[in-house]
């Protein structure tokens, strides 16, 4: 599970990226959260953030659908993508 972890952390901050720099949101700090140590609960962790990932892919395609800004619409296209690459590196079907 920590290469699955490892690289969904890394489209995670892709997708966070790609949002960030919508033309339509406020610019903004982010900050980084505490994170504990699950020891050994890092699958039942996998799933819900599968499940979350997969659900913000189909969020962000309803905004770029609905947004009027094509930059908007592409950064929320963006991000879905890797929403998508999360829920696959979290579920073991990435490629």
């Amino acid at each position: 599970m920590f290469g699955a972890m490892v690289l969904a952390a890394a489209s995670a901050a892709d997708g966070r990226d790609a949002v960030s720099f919508a033309p339509s949101l406020p610019p903004h700090r982010t900050q980084a959260a505490d994170v504990e140590d699950g020891r050994g609960a890092a699958e039942p962790v996998a799933d819900v953030l599968a499940g979350l990932s997969e659900l913000l892919a189909t969020r962000l395609d309803d905004a770029a659908h609905i947004a009027p800004d094509p930059d908007d619409q592409a950064a929320c296209q963006a991000a879905a993508r890797w929403a998508r690459d999360i829920h696959a590196f979290l579920t073991g079907n990435a490629p």
